[in-house]
């Protein structure tokens, strides 16, 4: 298909497929990846082991869930082939192709026992969406540095539950929110990978992490971490100050509880180079509500600081400042 941006025209391919697992379930997690592909019959191998790994981590899932996951792998190994140039009926492997097929198969195989997870009482499968954008010959005349091609994926989260505990109206903000963060993407760099994953479904609220990674040539990608908390009873997405009474200087005391904790563990020679504003970042974005209370995201990515590990602050530590309503009781 074509679109029109703000430059020329350009081909899109767009594949989804859904990457759902499930810990404690054998699916030839001890056979290591072989460093090459040298032939065919290696490649398609490959392709079937993951097969055998979906086909028994499928059957965690609900009828709905598990149809939706067994017809996506397929377009897993479509988006495979369309990125790499593998075919079915190939005679032998070119160029590259070995490459190629083991850095997108293989990490696929290896994100398994991480995709299917337990949120509160609720399991959580995840959905990937895939797309290549081709550039054309007028665009890729205009700088010979300029990737013949750009792709994308997001790894989204969905609940295996009909009705989902996280509503509608939640959902469309989140999507709405990744959106707004991801939406300048191809004029920053060649590559993006964003995953979404819930990290708190309660009576209260619902929050996911989103990680950003976009690379747009150099040693290593450019990464950012941030949350999302939605408020289920307010109805709307829950603001950092929404937690805490308004008349105590929370921000304050909340920067120092986080370097009271980054200070007793790993972090603390890190630590010292760092200020009040570097800090206050996880203030802004880089948050999220747990059912423990809140967790500051390390940020990594955006800082290029020595990483920070997340911190989780406790209702109890956090009383003090807090609002009344908003620790949650969790069964």
């Amino acid at each position: 298909m074509l679109t029109r941006g703000a430059g020329p025209y350009v081909a899109v391919a767009i594949l989804i497929t859904s990457i759902i697992a499930f810990r404690g379930v054998a699916f030839d997690a001890t056979d290591a990846l072989p460093t090459m592909l040298t032939s065919v019959a290696q490649a398609e191998a490959l392709q079937a082991r993951i097969d055998r790994a979906a086909a028994a981590l499928a059957k965690v899932l609900t009828p709905v869930g598990r149809k939706a996951y067994l017809t996506s792998i397929q377009r897993l190994h479509d988006y495979a082939a369309a990125h790499c140039g593998y075919y079915d009926g190939q005679k032998k492997l070119q160029p590259g192709e070995s490459t190629c097929l083991l850095n997108i198969q293989g990490n696929f195989l290896d994100s398994l026992p991480r995709s299917v997870y337990r949120v509160g009482n609720w399991r959580v499968y995840e959905t990937g969406v895939y797309a290549i954008e081709w550039a054309d010959d007028e665009l890729l005349g205009q700088d010979t540095d300029v990737a013949f091609w750009w792709d994308m994926e997001v790894t989204w989260p969905r609940v295996d539950a009909d009705p989902s505990p996280v509503p509608t109206r939640a959902m469309t903000a989140l999507t709405q929110h990744v959106h707004e963060r991801i939406a300048s993407w191809a004029t920053a760099g060649w590559s993006l990978s964003v995953q979404v994953r819930f990290e708190a479904i309660n009576e209260c609220y619902a929050s996911a992490s989103i990680t950003e990674s976009d690379y747009g040539g150099g040693a290593h990608p450019y990464e950012n971490l941030t949350g999302f908390t939605w408020d289920l009873r307010a109805v709307r997405q829950l603001q950092l100050a929404d937690l805490f009474l308004p008349d105590r200087n929370w921000r304050a005391g909340l920067l120092e509880l986080y370097r009271n904790h980054l200070a007793s563990g790993s972090a603390a020679a890190a630590l010292k180079e760092l200020d009040d504003d570097s800090l206050a970042l996880s203030l802004g974005d880089g948050w999220l509500v747990t059912d423990k209370g809140l967790r500051l995201l390390n940020r990594e990515g955006s800082t290029r600081i020595e990483r920070l590990p997340d911190v989780e602050l406790t209702w109890n530590e956090l009383a003090q400042g807090l609002s009344p309503s908003a620790a949650c009781r969790v069964s």
